[in-house]
């Protein structure tokens, strides 16, 4: 675990050295100045209310601000539920009882925001396809209900001879009993309105009973520039692309667990800064479904490079950085290339970079042609083969 430690300098909390938005010591208040301090109260079965004290300076003590007072009323915890302000976030501690074990009983802290300031608040706003931060939104049009897709694989199936395997070791490495997973098998972004300083892109979601949802995963927020409808010119919109978390799990039913409780569905999510602790409504609904091994169409191997022969035979330019491309490429979860012969191919200095499935050539040879395979693995977990012939040829200068 990181250490915390209170600078005797600042008086802010660290953590691992790094400076938190927390101030470890208090400034002395005005005397008489309002000290908000709720507390809840119970009145009977199900009748639960929040008191409000004030400081009064007649009396050097709090005393109840609100209609309602203490009388008739017992503490619905132990440990009294009070407020702490923290400038840009109001604080409130809750004291949660568990009384089977409790050495388990602890405070919650719920951060909430402060209305009408500029300081860090974070506002969950929904879902939308968006591939471009440039992209037009309209906050009227986006959904809080996301169909998330997955595939638990039993093994790797080799589509194109038969067999299975229990790895497989591309650009990316998968393994049986591993989940794939895809967002609508499309490009997914949370859209999110927020003032977090850049030092806070660490989201996630949790659910309604506090877990987080470790299945989903957000890339880096990007400020949105495009046309914004439904909203003011002052609201700062970020949109984070979504992914699923590659993991393995004994069986689907074990993946499907940790969407649900109890073996219940209907929970909500809100994102919460893992840094800051900061948190947003609970407005996100996650419905998952388990694919199916046989409802992805093949992503069909196009193109290599910008010249196309005929029969799976490629002209490419030497000195190129090459890409494969592919139609039905949303359900392309990784590929690679590799030479069928490495011996012939190292005549024409053939190099693979399996990290982002390139490849390069750097010489003819008066063999003039080799042959190379490129395996596609799909999200089902079905991969296929194409052998294809590579030409490598000098490339004519345009006059």
């Amino acid at each position: 675990a990181e250490e915390w430690h209170i600078s005797p300098v600042d008086s802010m909390w660290y953590k691992g050295g790094v400076k938190q938005p927390f101030r470890a010591v208090g400034e002395a208040g005005k005397q008489g100045e309002t000290a908000p301090s709720p507390e809840m109260f119970k009145k009977g079965e199900g009748k639960y209310y929040w008191i409000v004290f004030r400081w009064d300076g007649d009396t050097n003590d709090f005393i109840p601000d609100t209609l309602d007072d203490r009388k008739g009323c017992e503490p619905l915890y132990s440990y009294n539920t009070y407020v702490v302000d923290r400038t840009s976030y109001y604080e409130l501690h809750v004291w949660v009882e568990d009384p089977d074990t409790p050495g388990n009983s602890k405070y919650d802290i719920i951060r909430l925001p402060k209305e009408g300031v500029t300081n860090p608040f974070l506002e969950f706003l929904g879902y939308d396809r968006i591939r471009n931060p440039k992209s037009p939104i309209s906050l009227g049009g986006i959904k809080n209900e996301i169909d998330f897709f997955y595939w638990h694989l039993s093994g790797i199936h080799n589509a194109t001879d038969g067999g299975v395997t229990d790895i497989w070791v591309g650009r990316k490495t998968v393994k049986k009993h591993q989940v794939l997973t895809t967002l609508e098998r499309d490009s997914a972004a949370a859209i999110i309105r927020t003032n977090l300083p850049n030092t806070s892109w660490k989201l996630i979601l949790k659910d309604s009973q506090g877990e987080l949802l470790l299945p989903i995963n957000f890339g880096t927020p990007v400020r949105h520039e495009g046309n914004l409808t439904k909203a003011s010119s002052n609201d700062l919109i970020y949109i984070l692309q979504m992914g699923g978390v590659q993991d393995t799990f004994p069986s689907a039913l074990d993946y499907d667990s940790k969407f649900k409780k109890d073996g219940g569905n209907g929970l909500v999510y809100s994102l919460i800064d893992t840094v800051t602790g900061i948190n947003s409504g609970y407005k996100a609904f996650i419905s998952q479904h388990a694919g199916n091994n046989g409802d992805l169409p093949r992503a069909i191997l196009s193109t290599i490079g910008e010249k196309q022969g005929t029969d799976k035979e490629y002209q490419v330019s030497i000195g190129d950085t090459l890409k494969i491309g592919f139609t039905n490429a949303d359900y392309l979860y990784d590929y690679y290339i590799e030479a069928v012969d490495p011996t012939q191919a190292a005549k024409f200095g053939f190099t693979v970079y399996k990290t982002n499935g390139t490849f390069k050539v750097t010489q003819t040879d008066p063999d003039e042609k080799f042959k190379a395979i490129i395996y596609e693995l799909h999200y089902n977990g079905k991969f296929f083969k194409d052998t294809v012939t590579i030409k490598p040829i000098v490339a004519v200068a345009t006059p």
